[in-house]
Parts: C-alpha cells; sequence; structure tokens
C-alpha cells in the first residue's frame, strides 16, 4: 500500500501524484551508478521508489533558506527489517552534489509492518559530527507524526530531523544535539562492555578498576542526560537516536535507557 503526505502527517499541498514521482531502479542506477553495499541494497533490499511529497515555497508556502530550497519526501518501500543505510546515504550525497546542497530529502521508509522516517545529516565538525550520519525514527503504523515548524525551510528542514531522531519539533542546535546523543550511545556501550567484563572476572583488583571506570561513565552520563542544548520542552533525547540500521519495534517505541547495575 503506497503511502501519501497525509499519511506521514504533511499538508495534501505537498502531495506528489503517483504518475509523476515514480522512480524506477534502472533511472536511479543511471544517476548514481551505485557501487558496493549500496548497489546491493538497491537490487535486493529495496522493491520501489516514489517521491510522495515536495516542501517548497510554492507547496507549502514557507519561504526558502540560504541552504534549503526543498525538501523531497522518499517514500522507500524495503524488502528486510534493517534500513538501506548505504543506498540512503549514496542517493543523499547524489542529490546534494546535484543540488549544491539546497535539497534535501526525508526518507519514509515502507515495510510490511509499518513505516519510519529517516534523514541524513551532514558532517558539522564544529557541532561534534565529524562525518555524515544517518538518523532513524521510531516504527510506526497508523499514526501521522510529522509537522512542518519553522519560519523559513531551514529551521522546516531541522525541526524534521529533530522530530526523527529526538522526538521533539525544536530546530534549534539540532547538530550539537545529535552529537550529544551520539556521544551517549557510544559511552553507554562502553558501560556494556566493561559490565561484561566486570561480571565475567573474579580477580578483585581487575573488578575495582572496572568499577572505577564504569563509575566516572556513569558520571559523565548523568551529567549529559540532565543538560540540554537549547530549549525543547517535549524531547526525550537520551533515548531517541537509532544510529544504526534498526530493527523491528512497536509503533512510536523508544529504547531504554541503560540503568547502572548494583556493584
Amino acid at each position: 500500500m503506497a503511502l501519501t503526505a497525509m499519511d506521514i502527517g504533511l499538508p495534501s499541498t505537498c502531495s506528489v501524484p503517483v504518475q509523476r514521482g515514480r522512480l524506477t531502479k534502472e533511472a536511479i542506477r543511471n544517476a548514481l551508478h551505485p557501487t558496493g553495499k549500496a548497489a546491493k541494497q538497491l537490487a535486493e533490499a529495496i522493491a520501489s521508489v516514489q517521491i510522495i511529497a515536495t516542501v517548497s515555497p510554492d507547496s507549502v508556502a514557507i519561504p526558502a533558506s540560504v541552504t534549503t530550497k526543498q525538501i523531497n519526501v522518499l517514500e522507500v518501500d524495503i524488502k528486510e527489517d534493517a534500513a538501506p543505510e548505504e543506498f540512503l546515504r549514496s542517493f543523499s550525497a547524489h542529490l546534494g552534489e546535484q543540488s549544491k546542497h539546497v535539497s534535501k530529502i526525508l526518507y519514509v521508509l515502507h515495510r510490511d509492518d509499518g513505516w519510519m522516517v529517516a534523514a541524513y545529516r551532514n558532517a558539522n565538525v564544529h557541532a561534534g559530527i565529524a562525518t555524515g550520519v544517518m538518523l532513524f525514527g521510531p516504527l510506526s503504523w497508523d499514526t501521522p507524526y510529522l509537522h512542518l515548524r519553522g519560519e523559513h525551510l531551514d529551521d522546516v528542514w531541522d525541526s524534521l530531523c529533530a522530530q526523527t531522531a529526538l522526538d521533539d519539533h525544536d530546530p534549534h542546535h539540532i547538530d550539537e544535539r545529535i552529537a550529544k546523543q551520539m556521544h551517549i550511545r557510544t559511552l553507554e556501550g562502553s558501560l556494556a562492555k566493561l559490565q561484561k567484563a566486570h561480571n565475567r572476572t573474579t580477580q578483585i583488583a581487575t573488578r575495582n578498576r572496572l568499577w572505577e571506570q564504569m563509575a566516572a561513565i556513569r558520571k559523565e552520563l548523568s551529567a549529559l542526560q540532565g543538560v540540554q542544548q537549547g530549549p525543547a520542552p517535549n524531547s526525550n533525547i537520551s533515548n531517541a537516536v537509532h544510529l544504526i540500521s534498526p530493527k523491528r519495534t512497536s509503533a512510536r517505541s523508544r529504547p531504554s535507557s541503560l540503568t547502572s547495575s548494583q556493584r
């Protein structure tokens, strides 16, 4: 079943008719010349690609801005649970080069059990994002949750990325907040590894050393999770960014935060 702009919460004025929005795999191959994993994902993991909406000054009466002239919304019908991340990165990079980075893409990944939104953010070294990153939203079935917020399309794009990854609408400090969330995920991963090592060893000195390392990480996590960049009254950034290809989850679910283990 094909999705429409209204299905995901966007206004009908930005809808693209089905007959105009279809992108064939052949056309995509000819434009992108994908290789490696991106080519494999296009061939095997993707059933179809369709432009379902275009957010622009003509369609939504929101003015363009210096770095965002329009936002294309692509429905990517996928055959597997895991998102075709390499293909999405390749497609985003291609459009960025072709448009001189003023056209953005919001992906709607559609599969049998629902849909999820994805977006690619370019690197922002000053904000702490060393390389471009894919953001994945939660899985939904019939609940539209996207909204166009902002005075211009830069704000709208940043707000859509916040809705995708951070579960709020606030466009401010978006890259800083994403970088912070990435750092939290890295720390949580390190804490989990240390906890496993702590549980395995029986040597007192090693256990004490691992415990001290875990305590330092927990302290840093507590500080990071207690302070937000910019106002975000509805945010839940401690549990929000899917930085790996998401697997099957319930509608609007978020991964639970890591809790401290008892010594």
